[in-house]
């Protein structure tokens, strides 16, 4: 009987260690096993991980950790299924759960908030090996333990099994557009049923419920580099757990971060942690360093945890890709790396046959290039749809129709022409006296446009594209005499916003869809042209912005096109970084202000 109280004594003293559960070092990267409000809260992703965990590797049979985890996300509903063993003793105890959880996330407000509501339910079995153990009568003073003889015990419970359930919620504000600055807190509440336990049919224990409360904020310090101080408390029972630390994020490149923590777990672990993130594998390491009474006997050594995670984008056709830059999406493109027609469902026309000569004659496409001649704007020479027929050898964004110098990478403002003078824009103004070096303006204006021409420069004109009155900013007033007036807006239609990502200059799929609104207005009102200016925000040189902010005109101006807006109803300008919307002290600013604006008018 002295063992078996013996035996208990270890088995309740496991429950206190285990008393806070398994106390993960890097509980931010297994989400489900902290909050299962955070379930599936990667959106259109499907994850995958799995973790081990050994502690206390001075003491005999130490406590060790497996687990699996997966979840996913369906539309605003997460799902996840994660399991786990863990063991310690020389009984070999042994807890076991698998937790099915499910969360409910909703967008509030203007979508930067988000509210995520979390349950999780499951089983936990705890169990015990008694042939482990050895007892008083398989002792023998003459030939030692035998472990084959009876011990005289009798286990008629060894193994024993409850439900659990549990509940999170979680609050996150997103402060950019790329998620590099967010705040987050959360709170769960785990072994709400108190689940109980009974070993060897003695008297049963009780795991109390588990209070958890954390919170973290992302903020860069540097272009790569992002800091996100964070805060984790455990409450189970008696015992209480608090955690303070920070951790580091530098960005190699796009598909390549790394990973440094340092936390403090109080009275018990300094924690070093250490992660490589490449694409969509993610590994982690860390390592307790012990600071607790129980260093002594642990000898020094501390908890050594290893964490992957992988995560599988499902497809998307919210994605919007377009290898050929023909204007047609890949989903929808049955030739996605070749330049097609719309009408070919993006494929090239195919080269025309002897029998099929006359048949391009009567329809007067004299290249055969699958565009009639009245819509074709280099009609002699085979060109691709989406430059009206033309080509662009130089891959400068100016058509080899318009461009002074095809075969050089050149700029718009020099004809298509690379710069050689000390006057970028060839506006008269040199650099050193232009306000606006790589836009051509006149020199009154110290080198800026005047689109307008109310005699309000566009970098100072609140109404660029209207002619207004120098009282008003450049905006019209009550009294519209200004004999430079030459053109008004379409009131009837707002002004188009189109914002990129950064260093991008692709169209997303919620601005194609207002593009598209706006191009049915447009073919419906035949006196209409559209006024398309790039903008970006002060990352950069200033002639790389300059550069960037005519790209995104130019990925306007080649969808409008595709889509059955001629070239004589554009209209381009590129200020760069010029004309900010926004501050550009932070991310959300700077994200305003990557942006192309398209303004409708009467001409």
């Amino acid at each position: 009987m002295k063992n078996i109280l013996t035996l208990f004594s270890l088995f309740f003293c496991a429950l206190v260690i285990n008393g806070q559960d398994a106390h993960f070092s890097q509980a931010w990267n297994n989400s489900l096993q902290l909050n299962p409000a955070a379930t599936g809260v990667y959106p259109d992703q499907i994850r995958l991980g799995a973790m081990y965990r050994t502690q206390w590797s001075g003491i005999p049979n130490a406590y060790k950790h497996y687990g699996v985890f997966a979840d996913a996300n369906i539309k605003k509903i997460g799902v996840g299924l994660g399991m786990f063993n863990e063991g310690a003793g020389g009984s070999s105890l042994q807890s076991t759960g698998i937790k099915l959880s499910g969360a409910y996330h909703q967008k509030l407000g203007m979508g930067n908030n988000q509210l995520s509501l979390g349950v999780q339910t499951g089983f936990l079995q705890k169990r015990i090996d008694p042939s482990l153990l050895t007892f008083d009568k398989q002792y023998d003073s003459q030939s030692g333990v035998d472990l084959s003889s009876d011990n005289g015990e009798n286990f008629n419970n060894t193994s024993s099994m409850s439900l659990d359930f549990g509940v999170g919620l979680e609050w996150t504000l997103s402060l950019s557009e790329n998620s590099n600055s967010y705040l987050k807190a959360g709170l769960a509440i785990g072994h709400i049923n108190t689940p109980k336990f009974s070993l060897l049919s003695v008297e049963k224990q009780t795991i109390p419920m588990l209070w958890t409360i954390y919170g973290e904020a992302a903020f860069p310090l540097a272009e790569k580099l992002i800091v996100t101080p964070r805060f984790l408390m455990h409450h189970q029972g008696p015992a209480k757990e608090i955690l303070l630390g920070i951790q580091s994020t530098y960005s190699l490149n796009e598909s390549t971060k790394i990973k440094v923590g340092i936390d403090n777990r109080m009275k018990d672990a300094l924690i070093l942690s250490a992660g490589l993130a490449i694409k969509n594998v993610f590994v982690g390491v860390s390592y307790d360093v012990n600071i607790s009474g129980l260093s002594t006997a642990t000898k020094g050594n501390g908890g050594v945890e290893l964490l992957a995670t992988y995560r599988f984008n499902k497809p998307s056709k919210k994605v919007v890709t377009d290898t050929d830059l023909d204007g047609i999406p890949d989903w929808k493109d049955q030739c996605p790396k070749t330049p097609g027609v719309k009408e070919l469902k993006g494929c090239p026309t195919p080269a025309l046959t002897p029998a099929t000569q006359e048949t391009a004659k009567i329809d007067n496409d004299r290249d055969n290039d699958g565009i009639p001649d009245n819509l074709d704007d280099c009609p002699d020479v085979p060109g691709l749809y989406r430059f009206q027929g033309c080509n662009d050898k130089d891959e400068d964004g100016i058509w080899d129709a318009i461009d002074r110098c095809p075969n050089l990478y050149g700029v718009r403002e020099n004809g298509g022409c690379p710069v050689k003078t000390n006057d970028l824009d060839g506006d008269g103004v040199t650099d050193d006296y232009d306000h606006c070096v790589y836009i051509k303006g006149s020199v009154a204006l110290n080198g800026c446009p005047d689109t307008d021409l109310d005699g309000v420069p566009d970098i100072e004109d609140h109404c660029p594209y209207i002619a207004g009155d120098k009282a008003a900013n450049g905006c019209p007033s009550t009294n519209r005499s200004n004999p430079g007036y030459a053109a008004e807006t379409d009131s009837s239609y707002p002004v188009t916003i189109v914002e990129f990502d950064t260093n991008k200059d692709i169209v997303k799929l919620p601005h194609l869809i207002q593009l598209n609104q706006m191009i049915a207005h447009m073919l419906k009102h035949d006196h209409l042209v559209v006024m398309i200016s790039g903008h970006t925000d002060f990352e950069g040189s200033a002639s790389y912005n300059f550069a960037l902010s005519q790209r995104r005109t130019l990925a306007v101006q080649n969808y409008l096109i595709a889509n059955g807006i001629t070239t004589s109803r554009i209209r381009t300008i590129s200020y760069g970084e010029s004309i900010p919307k926004d501050s550009n002290d932070s991310e959300f600013g700077k994200a305003r202000n990557r942006r192309a604006e398209l303004i409708l008018l009467n001409e």
